[in-house]
């Protein structure tokens, strides 16, 4: 039998449609395939453009001193299974221009007590700053050099250029032993006097702390005990012209 052709009088357009929404997501950030629940989650964001996470910073109670002294930060940690990570920002552009952004930092006041008595010369420092993410081509741009923050002035943490950043991408100050990029591991168990691991609160777990971000305090600053000094850290998240 031949074929039968049947001679066509006038078309129909059909149509097709699919679109996609976005689940914002904190994830490891050393694996970014693992969600993850850090203990201070920011509100989510249903901008296209935003900050899924940024760090809060814990130094701990310390022994006051009159020399000056280095505190280091206490690591990222977990409910879950999940190893302890070194501080990170998660930054999510899903605009689809590829057209960069910026992420900066201010330290906006003096850590200071409730009754505004400042810890005199304490100066906050971020270091061994890297990214991850799901196309290393397309990484933002880190600074290397060590931040050291000064009260009221804005630092540039990491920077997409046209082109770049688009996706999910992490950028972490330090790192566990564990990382896959190569990066210094600065993370270690926070002892107490005795040299005793100290436990998590809540999780039970080992404490650690994380080299990479340092408050630096001069011996010569009165401390006021058994008062908790805090800051405030605006990160900001930019557009590029």
């Amino acid at each position: 039998m031949m074929p039968q052709v049947v001679l066509a009088q006038s078309d129909t357009a059909g149509t097709g449609k699919i679109e996609f929404n976005d689940q914002q997501q904190v994830a490891d950030p050393e694996n970014p395939v693992n969600p993850i629940e850090p203990e201070d989650l920011i509100p989510p964001s249903s901008d296209l453009l935003r900050l899924d996470y940024v760090p809060s910073l814990n130094f701990s109670t310390q022994k006051s001193d009159t020399n000056d002294q280095k505190y280091a930060a206490n690591a990222m940690m977990f409910a879950d299974d999940t190893m302890p990570r070194a501080h990170f920002i998660q930054v999510t552009d899903r605009r689809g221009t590829k057209a960069g952004w910026n992420v900066s930092v201010r330290q906006e006041k003096q850590f200071a007590t409730a009754e505004n008595i400042e810890l005199d010369g304490a100066m906050l420092s971020f270091d061994y700053s890297w990214t991850n993410g799901s196309d290393k081509n397309k990484a933002p741009v880190v600074k290397k050099d060590i931040i050291e923050m000064k009260i009221g002035e804005t630092q540039e943490i990491a920077n997409a250029k046209k082109g770049t950043g688009d996706g999910t991408w992490f950028i972490s100050f330090g790192a566990s032993q564990n990382n896959s990029q190569g990066v210094k591991n600065t993370l270690e168990p926070r002892l107490d006097r005795d040299d005793q691991v100290i436990m998590h609160d809540t999780f039970n777990k080992p404490l650690f702390l994380n080299s990479a971000i340092q408050l630096t305090v001069p011996g010569r600053t009165e401390k006021v005990i058994g008062k908790p000094y805090k800051t405030e850290l605006t990160w900001i998240l930019s557009e590029l012209p």
